[in-house]
């Protein structure tokens, strides 16, 4: 009984532990989370946050119009990469893309997503995102930037969550799932 108790605590912690690092205030800057559910191969089960005093964080578009956002940081050994795609020879908007696959692969019908860590990704993708807040500077750089996405490898049942915030006063708000909630299309006024 003890033995039960003492993991039930031990759970408990961890929980709120998750709770607390997940509803951190969005500040000017950059903040990439990140929350990995066993055997999900990208995170390793691991939650991960990030911001731009720990490494830098380059965002450029590619060359079939994702979407790249890097974190690189030789103090944490830690190199992650975001690519998000918007359908086919449009722009990326505030909306909720669904059935997203891999990113490099453009598709008039599916949006792209892509996140890989420290070189390993994955060949199939599927997944979702949310731009909650976008915004382009004159020359077309992202200037301002809100998503929250959710990936799965191949057919792994366990995803990858992340939050990425880049001069958005967008809160992190911890979530269970990026698709078909109310709340997370009312983030991107598509209810």
């Amino acid at each position: 009984m003890i033995k039960h108790f003492f993991k039930f605590f031990h759970l408990a912690a961890i929980i709120i532990t998750a709770i607390a690092i997940l509803q951190q205030p969005a500040e000017a800057g950059t903040t990439l989370l990140l929350r990995s559910i066993r055997p999900d191969p990208i995170g390793n089960g691991k939650t991960l946050r990030f911001d731009d005093t720990q490494g830098t964080f380059y965002y450029r578009k590619s060359i079939y119009g994702a979407l790249e956002v890097d974190f690189y940081s030789p103090a944490l050994h830690e190199n992650w990469l975001i690519e998000i795609a918007p359908l086919k020879n449009r722009t990326l908007e505030r909306r909720q893309y669904e059935g997203a696959k891999r990113a490099i692969v453009e598709s008039p019908v599916l949006p792209g997503l892509d996140v890989s860590a420290n070189g390993s990704g994955c060949e199939h993708i599927h997944g979702r995102f949310n731009i909650s807040d976008i915004a382009f500077d004159a020359s077309g750089i992202v200037s301002r930037l809100a998503v929250d996405f959710e990936q799965y490898c191949g057919i792994a049942a366990s995803p990858l969550y992340g939050s990425l915030r880049y001069n958005s006063a967008v809160p992190i708000s911890p979530r269970v799932s990026v698709g078909d909630s109310q709340t997370l299309r009312g983030n991107a006024g598509t209810t």
